[in-house]
């Protein structure tokens, strides 16, 4: 789910995503918004709106994209559930744009591998032919994912 740059955290926004979520409640849940987790990995005013207000209140997400500060950062979020369970959210900033020739053509992949429950990340410039801008751990990493069966 996708939630448009300057209205993220209108009313408007926000009543939305969470009927969304909620009516497709029993189905994985992505969240890419322009602004999240700024270049140090710290979650943003605007963001901290959209945990308390979509994230934490929808079992159903795991993942949350975003860009807008240059930089490549991964933050893992511990969520209690309103049912008392706990949900790990993996939280990923993707953004390049400042590097040689406009971000260099890189790509970030993300390969889901649901039977062992993990999430390969991987960066490749077919402009340089490079897998790695930030440093390889922090460009291509595999985490851990819970998905809903």
């Amino acid at each position: 789910m996708y939630l448009g740059y300057g209205s993220e955290t209108s009313l408007e926004t926000i009543t939305w995503a969470n009927s969304i979520l909620e009516k497709y409640s029993d189905r994985n849940a992505i969240l890419v918004l322009h602004e999240y987790l700024n270049e140090d990995g710290e979650v943003t005013e605007k963001a901290r709106i959209v945990s308390d207000s979509i994230v934490i209140k929808n079992a159903n997400i795991f993942l949350v994209l975003c860009g807008h500060y240059h930089g490549a950062q991964k933050k893992v979020k511990m969520v209690c559930n309103s049912n008392g369970t706990t949900r790990k959210v993996l939280e990923i900033l993707s953004d390049y744009q400042k590097a040689p020739n406009g971000g260099n053509g890189f790509l970030r992949f993300l390969k889901f591998y649901p039977s062992s429950g993990t999430l390969n990340v991987s960066l490749y410039s077919p402009f340089t032919k490079k897998y790695s801008f930030f440093g390889k751990d922090i460009d291509n990493f595999t985490e851990s994912i819970e998905l809903i069966d």
